[in-house]
């Protein structure tokens, strides 16, 4: 585990108001476990604008995570990343 994977990971566990600008930040980081800690962190605070920018990550992992964050709260915007449409209502 890298060094900043692992300090992003312990920024998450801290969570927090005060932790939400740190974890948005590593949002950017070039290694994308340290962007999968970042979102984890984010998902357990509900910080909806960062996790909807992490939707378009490069990273599928990432991606995921993001979009598993929203059906946990039965929020369809993560949908489509996770390969689920909603149904059409049949008459």
């Amino acid at each position: 585990m890298l060094v900043r994977q692992r300090a992003v990971f312990g920024l998450a566990c801290l969570g927090g108001s005060a932790m939400l600008p740190l974890l948005t930040e590593a949002l950017k980081d070039p290694e994308a476990g340290v962007r999968v800690c970042a979102v984890w962190g984010l998902r357990m605070d509900g910080a909806t604008d960062a996790l909807l920018g992490a939707l378009k990550d490069r990273d599928g992992d990432v991606r995921t995570y993001a979009a598993a964050s929203f059906a946990d709260r039965a929020d369809p915007r993560g949908a489509h990343v996770l390969g689920i449409y909603p149904c059409e209502d049949v008459e």
